[in-house]
């Protein structure tokens, strides 16, 4: 009986570890896609309270930050075709309509070849709480449900904001994450 719980034990744990290398083999064919946030909650909150000035102030933050998300996956993520969304259009993109993702730019629409690359397994990630009992903030990657990813695959990248000195910027943190795809595919 021992022998056939451990059989069990390493055919899950061997059936995991192909799910997540035939992900990662699959990504340079396929893309990732980064979901970037609105706040529209808070800036809708702000205007209903009359404050105008708060929502614009908001609004600004999350258009920068935004920009130096994009940015960054431009200049420094190597490993597959990048593009993105906004948050306010996740419903869209679990049900496989990528009419508004974009590349770089929002300006920029997507060919029907590249609409054809997300229509494979592809990753979805954003900057913020992960998902579990233990919530931090990181860079989280998802399925294509946006669920986050599990064991094996490589799940989320802290940011360890907060935390002062130990706090990661994005270039660093997307560094990371392209250091951990790109040796998860060198080594199937």
């Amino acid at each position: 009986m021992k022998k056939i719980l451990l059989f069990c034990l390493i055919f899950t744990l061997n059936n995991y570890y192909v799910l997540a290398q035939n992900l990662i083999q699959n990504l340079p064919q396929s893309a990732i896609i980064v979901r970037l946030q609105t706040n529209e909650h808070i800036i809708n909150y702000h205007r209903e309270q009359g404050h105008h000035h708060l929502a614009n102030k908001e609004k600004i933050k999350q258009t920068k930050k935004n920009r130096e998300i994009i940015k960054t996956f431009t200049e420094d993520w190597d490993f597959c075709p990048v593009y993105f969304f906004y948050s306010n259009y996740s419903k869209e993109i679990i049900n496989k309509n990528f009419e508004h993702v974009f590349k770089n730019n929002e300006d920029y629409n997507l060919s029907n070849e590249e609409k054809t690359k997300l229509k494979k397994e592809i990753i979805i990630m954003y900057f913020g709480q992960t998902q579990g009992k233990l919530k931090f903030d990181a860079l989280v990657l998802n399925d294509s449900k946006i669920q986050q990813l599990k064991k094996p695959y490589p799940k989320f990248i802290r940011t360890y904001k907060g935390l002062g000195f130990l706090k990661r910027n994005t270039k660093k943190i997307v560094r990371i994450l392209n250091q951990k795809i790109s040796w998860h595919y060198d080594n199937k």
